[in-house]
């Protein structure tokens, strides 16, 4: 094709392009690759450099699809030696390629027979793993092990990490955890205090708290040092039995004696968590002062003496404690605020004094409290509690009214979101204020906030309350046209009011549409309703609030925390 001196020739002409006009070196690639084919080791080269440029500067998509074509063709070299292409152009290719083009690249690799160093594949199988390809990633990682992988390496060990915490979302996920772990230890993957704690999580997050701990106990037995990850995944689990007084008690004391909890942040703000949810709801009368006392053994007090939650005297000037989380923080003040409410007093002026103090930091940019303003946890434990009273109305106007007014620093806070519109309303709902609680309708709507299940039900369930039971037929209209079918809170409503016959037939029309099987549709939607209307199906009125203000507390922090964990474990795991 160049004469004589064809490879010669080639090898300058792809210099050149090389540096000068890198788009048509792909294209000399791609039409000089017949056979005789030219040289493995130029061409991998060439290949390498290329893939190394668009990895620095990402490539169109029209680019990229062509390099993906042509790095699948320079490997099909029938009847000559193969590319000898590095692991980490690989991996390199695999940062801004899709899915689809990725796999295309190790199909390729697979049939024309390129060499592939196990480590390589082992970050193949992690790709695999994250992108839901579980089955084809357990094939990959024991290709990696026929290829000669070094089982008690960190990169192997890692590898295993993430196929054991991917195996949570397979179907009945915890069964394929055990059956993985048991296939690793016959491959000689020695079970660590890491690996572990995966399989701990992926059995409290499917529910089995009883092999949680077996797992632990063996561990403990197999002479394995648990860490604070594993004490703080045990305590997560004691949250799907918080009514369990041993338990808890068993888990914090295994906690203490094995770990410095004050040192170790993602246990101490779980310890904090369990005990506010257990004593709140085993015994409310004194579960802030119980509460408390757990904290000034964890944390520093100092932030909950400049808020005026704890006095002076309660300084642990003498103790070298940590500074609390965001969560815990979180926590404390919301569990001020319901031990407050809960009181027959339910002293308004005192929450607005908290409330004052608490915006007064933030405003100055003064850690903890501008980055608790960063989202809507306090804001709405606030309107919660100025919800509980007719009196504390204006103040929870105020608090919606200060989400939406900038900070004059630099820092930002978040405005008000769906579910603050939603307790606002309900306060107002809950009061007999209709026509304000339409109004807080409206400015959702006109701010793109869209009203959810929360939102209708707790305007539906003023209306019921009231004894209003056109306006409230005419509300579920509303709520079933944006989209939301009754649910057991709209029929705990309904149940209230007598019905005339027009609005009995609309209503029961409505429900004979609504099929069993939404049941489980809206099971997460019912979850969010507790937060303003959890007790008031077998409690006072009065009451209602510290159902909300614990399902609020639980959702801000197990959220949080669960991502802290699954990244914690991982973390260890590299």
């Amino acid at each position: 094709m160049l004469g004589n001196h064809w490879r010669r020739r080639w090898i300058h002409a792809l210099l050149w392009t090389l540096g000068n006009r890198i788009d048509d070196a792909l294209r000399l690639l791609e039409i000089t690759h017949i056979s005789p084919f030219m040289p493995a080791a130029y061409t991998a080269d060439a290949l390498s450099f290329i893939i190394r440029h668009y990895y620095n500067n990402p490539p169109p998509d029209d680019i990229r699809e062509r390099l993906v074509r042509v790095a699948c063709t320079l490997m099909d070299r029938p009847g000559t030696s193969p590319l000898q292409v590095t692991g980490s152009t690989f991996r390199k290719m695999m940062h801004y390629c899709n899915e689809e083009q990725v796999l295309k690249i190790f199909e390729t690799i697979a049939v024309s027979g390129t060499p592939l160093h196990w480590n390589t594949r082992l970050h193949f199988t992690t790709y695999l793993a994250c992108h839901g390809r579980f089955d084809q990633a357990l094939d990959t990682l024991l290709d990696a092990v026929s290829e000669g992988a070094d089982v008690t390496s960190k990169q192997f060990e890692s590898c295993c990490a993430t196929l054991l915490r991917e195996a949570a979302g397979q179907l009945d996920g915890l069964r394929v955890s055990l059956r993985l772990v048991q296939n690793l230890s016959d491959i000689g993957v020695k079970l660590n205090v890491q690996l572990c704690n995966i399989v701990m999580l992926n059995a409290i997050e499917a529910g089995d708290l009883k092999t949680a701990f077996t797992i632990y106990h063996s561990l403990v037995d197999n002479n394995l040092v648990a860490d604070e990850y594993t004490h703080a995944i045990l305590l997560k689990g004691c949250k799907t039995v918080i009514e369990d007084s041993e338990t808890l008690n068993t888990t914090i004391r295994q906690a203490i004696a094995d770990v410095q909890v004050q040192n170790l942040y993602v246990v101490g703000t779980e310890i904090i968590h369990c005990l506010y949810l257990h004593h709140f709801q085993i015994d409310p009368e004194n579960a802030f002062s119980t509460v408390i006392e757990a904290y000034m053994q964890l944390f520093d007090t100092s932030d909950l003496i400049s808020l005026g939650i704890l006095p002076q005297k309660h300084a642990n000037k003498t103790m070298n404690r940590k500074r609390p989380t965001i969560s815990v923080m979180g926590i404390m003040i919301g569990a001020h605020l319901r031990h407050i409410t809960s009181s027959h007093s339910r002293n308004m002026s005192h929450i607005h004094d908290l409330y004052r103090r608490y915006r007064y930091l933030a405003e100055r940019n003064v850690s903890p409290y501008v980055f608790l303003a960063a989202k809507d946890y306090v804001s709405n434990a606030f309107l919660l509690a100025f919800s509980s009273d007719i009196s504390g109305l204006p103040y929870a106007a105020e608090v919606i009214r200060d989400m939406q007014t900038p900070f004059s620093h630099q820092r930002s806070q978040t405005k008000p979101t769906v579910r603050s519109w939603s307790i606002f309303l309900h306060a107002f709902a809950k009061h007999g204020k209709m026509e304000l609680a339409e109004q807080v309708l409206k400015y959702m709507k006109e701010r793109n906030q869209t009203p959810n299940e929360v939102t209708w039900n707790s305007l539906l369930g003023g209306y019921a309350r009231m004894g209003k039971a056109s306006e409230a037929v005419e509300t579920f209209v509303r709520m079933r046209d944006s989209g939301f079918e009754a649910d057991e809170v709209t029929k705990r409503h309904f149940g209230k009011i007598k019905l005339d016959g027009v609005a009995r037939s609309a209503w029961n029309k409505s429900i004979r549409d609504v099929g069993e099987a939404q049941k489980d549709e809206q099971a997460a939607s019912q979850q969010q309703q507790q937060q303003v209307d959890q007790q008031e199906q077998e409690e006072e009125e009065e009451e209602e609030e510290e159902g909300v203000m614990a399902q609020s507390a639980d959702e801000e922090v197990s959220s949080e925390d669960t991502a802290e964990l699954a990244e914690g474990v991982r973390a260890m795991s590299v």
